[in-house]
């Protein structure tokens, strides 16, 4: 049986391949979370030129860790956002690493892809993944890309991370029902107002504006807050449940993680790793759901609970303080893995 992976402050990775060091010497705009583990995970299985598999490339900060520290690997890196994949090629060259085409050792392959169809492009080029790492954090530049409608003001409702989707945030909260909204506010972004702002979105329509949508979701929250014994300052970041329940929607993310997770079978191969780096409790449950199905298979987690970024990381990095990282192994159980 495979040993639990563990972070602990006894394991060792070049200093250079320490976050302080890392954001230090690379043009990184969006910190890696949980970058440490993600390398220690990786350099426990002892492989020289392994496949990895970014399934969320961002910028390229995880990735650029990794090539670092096994330069012989063959990296590919999907993403379904035409933007970041520019950004992410750009930092790769700054940092010497060489772009190709179809996957090579030693080489960065990017290709614009959602989840449900990386089992598919490793299929087509006979390759399976020996580490799989999936951040399921929305990068920072899209909250502040006002044209891509993620901000709560000065931006029209978009909120497509892949541009070839037809359905935007103004459909969704210009057609759909009263109740249809309602459930995806509370499915998704877990907000207990979310029968009120549905009825409050509707009697308001049309909405084409993030600033209005913003200041309708605020007038319920204060009418809530007016009414009841709470106080306090109800400000824009209030209606964030909200925007990440549209998001959500927009982009099918929960369908596209499941589609993920059931593809793991034909994604890892033999002792092949799966990390995934979680930042709400929606996700969360969807990956922690998603492995325990897997045990059927010849699946083993590796991390019994979720492993946390350590006060060091928070200091350096507030957004990581609510991220968790699970890792699965595909396993035939008789090796002993660190």
């Amino acid at each position: 049986m495979a040993r639990h992976f563990a972070y602990s402050e006894e394991s060792t990775l070049n200093d250079s391949l320490r976050l302080a060091d890392f954001i230090q010497s690379h043009s990184v705009s969006h910190i890696p979370v949980l970058f440490e583990p993600v390398l220690l995970s990786l350099n426990a299985m002892n492989l020289d030129s392994p496949v990895i598999v970014d399934a969320t490339l961002g910028e390229g900060g995880h990735s650029r860790g990794m090539l670092r520290l096994l330069p012989n690997a063959t990296l590919i890196g999907f993403d379904q956002d035409t933007e970041m994949i520019e950004r992410a090629r750009s930092r790769f060259i700054e940092d010497g690493f060489e772009l190709a085409e179809n996957p090579t050792i030693g080489k960065v392959c990017v290709v614009r892809s959602r989840f449900s169809e990386i089992a598919a492009y490793l299929t087509s080029q006979n390759l399976l993944a020996d580490f799989l790492l999936v951040d399921l954090g929305v990068a920072m530049f899209h909250f502040d890309a006002a044209k891509r409608g993620f901000s709560f003001r000065d931006t029209s409702l978009d909120m497509r991370l892949d541009e070839r989707l037809v359905m935007t945030a103004a459909d969704v909260i210009n057609s759909y029902t009263e109740n249809e909204l309602s459930r995806i506010l509370f499915e998704y972004g877990e907000e207990r107002m979310s029968r009120q702002i549905a009825k409050r979105i509707v009697s308001n329509r049309p909405i084409n504006s993030a600033d209005k949508l913003t200041d309708i979701v605020l007038s319920v929250l204060i009418r809530h807050r007016d009414r009841s014994s709470k106080r306090g300052f109800i400000k824009d970041s209030d209606a964030a449940k909200v925007f990440q329940a549209i998001r959500i929607e927009v982009n099918s993310e929960l369908d596209q993680i499941k589609s993920l997770l059931a593809d793991l079978p034909k994604i890892l191969t033999q002792n092949g790793r799966a990390a995934f780096i979680s930042f709400h409790s929606i996700e969360d449950r969807l990956v922690k759901h998603g492995f325990q199905n897997l045990l059927k298979s010849k699946f083993e987690v590796l991390t019994r609970k979720p492993i946390l970024s350590d006060s060091t990381e928070i200091d350096l990095n507030l957004a990581s303080r609510s991220a968790k990282l699970r890792v699965i192994q595909k396993s035939n159980f008789e090796n002993e893995v660190v």
